[in-house]
């Protein structure tokens, strides 16, 4: 089971954040960009100026130079 998160914005800070269904802040803003979870399990994230996958889980990995966008 992977609870379903939702993106974001906080103005304050200017960054994305993620959110449960109930509203519940689950990983504090700290993305420049940020989508939504492709079958609730990873996204693709931008973080100091840097591309990155992202799990439900909270773990960022670095994308292969070689994907086109």
């Amino acid at each position: 089971y992977s609870p379903r998160l939702y993106p974001y914005y906080d103005s304050e800070s200017g960054l994305y954040g993620y959110k449960n269904s109930d509203g519940e802040v689950m990983y504090i803003p700290q993305f420049e960009e940020a989508s939504t979870f492709d079958n609730d399990t990873v996204t693709i994230v931008k973080k100091d100026g840097v591309y990155l996958y992202f799990t439900v889980s909270g773990y960022l990995y670095e994308i292969a130079d070689s994907i086109a966008y």
